[in-house]
């Protein structure tokens, strides 16, 4: 100062140094005041036993990560809006935050500003506070993945285990399948469900004026379970997905595979299709030996030798074996990464959370 140098401070690495050690010396302690204050609230939330997560040691890898986002944020609000954990509503508050989290954590800003009335600002901080982690999209992940792979083990208890027999095709199966279509694929849309053709066809077209308004199509009237469509095309070709469903009891023999024929034979000929990728497949948990070598020319995929020689359009038959495999594989570096471990049971619980209302004779937990 009596030399007159600190306007010179800038340019002095000596100054320069003192200023980088300042700054780090403050964020240190602002962040372990921050600590500090997180310690006092969840422990006050801990005390009156209304701090909604397990304090035990055992928690799964997915909640301590689940729990440590949510302790920030309380952190966070409990900084920039302490009153609402003091009025009387505060046990609803922090259950609530904590659904938030596991559910709508991409959301959780927005939901907060309609909750509790936060200022842009604020807003913004709390936008950040999880941009700033990749916690909230392994959360969402974690939801998804875990709903997934107990619905593997609900299908295998569904087509090979203790409800394979007493399945009703149409009315259970078929209504748990159109929810879960994503087991063909992430790229599928449902279209329609238990349509005819002449259904599909007409939704297809809908948009172009006066198109086949009460024309009859030529086996039309025959009713696909499941018209899937993918979500972006690939180049300039739309490609649908037809999915046939048989109890899973039902060994696929001629009759089942004459079915998918004449649903190819009407696509075929049907000039809608004409610039379409449509692949049809045929599944139940068995094939009949005859059909096996007889009608299947590639026993990896599937694919008849009634379509082998058309290169857009194509017939399959599938177990539900070959479909769980295919998911299960997808699936299992993820569990692996989250250390998630699910049995029988919890598909078991999926399907009764999800589905009970199908009447769906939930008794055991495993396979036969």
């Amino acid at each position: 100062k009596h030399e007159n140098q600190l306007q010179m401070s800038a340019m002095d690495p000596v100054f320069l140094e003192i200023e980088s050690q300042a700054k780090d010396s403050m964020e240190k302690f602002l962040i372990a005041s921050e600590k500090s204050d997180a310690g006092n609230i969840i422990n006050q939330l801990k005390k009156e036993k209304i701090y909604p997560f397990s304090t035990t040691k055992s928690a799964s890898e997915v909640d301590q990560k689940t729990q440590a986002v949510y302790d920030a944020i309380i952190v966070k609000l409990n900084q920039t809006k302490p009153a609402i954990f003091k009025t009387k509503y505060r046990k609803y508050i922090v259950e609530t935050l904590k659904l938030i989290i596991e559910k709508e954590p991409e959301h959780f800003a927005k939901i907060l500003k309609e909750l509790i009335g936060l200022t842009p600002e604020e807003t913004e901080d709390f936008a950040k506070l999880l941009d700033r982690t990749p916690l909230s999209s392994v959360i969402k992940t974690s939801q998804t993945l875990i709903s997934r792979l107990d619905f593997i083990q609900s299908l295998k208890n569904m087509v090979y285990g203790n409800l394979s027999e007493t399945i009703k095709e149409r009315s259970q199966l078929h209504k748990v399948i159109e929810k879960e279509t994503w087991v063909f694929g992430e790229q599928y849309n449902l279209m329609t469900s238990d349509k005819s053709f002449n259904t599909t066809i007409k939704a297809i077209r809908k948009n172009i004026k006066n198109f086949c308004g009460d024309c009859k199509i030529e086996g039309g009237q025959r009713i696909s379970d499941l018209f899937l469509t993918q979500k972006t095309f690939t180049g300039k070709e739309p490609h649908a997905l037809i999915v046939e469903l048989k109890r899973p009891n039902v060994s696929i023999g001629k009759d089942e595979t004459q079915q998918i024929k004449d649903y190819y034979d009407i696509i075929k000929k049907r000039s809608e299709f004409t610039n379409w990728r449509v692949s049809l497949f045929l599944i139940s948990s068995k094939i009949d030996e005859n059909i096996f070598q007889g009608e299947i020319s590639d026993h990896h995929t599937g694919e008849m030798n009634y379509s082998k020689t058309n290169p857009t359009k194509k017939l399959y038959i599938k177990r539900w074996g070959d479909i769980i495999d295919s998911n299960e594989l997808g699936l299992e570096e993820l569990r692996k990464s989250l250390d998630m471990n699910l049995g029988p049971e919890d598909g078991s619980k999926y399907l009764k959370e999800n589905y009970g209302n199908l009447g769906l004779d939930i008794k055991g937990n495993g396979c036969n």
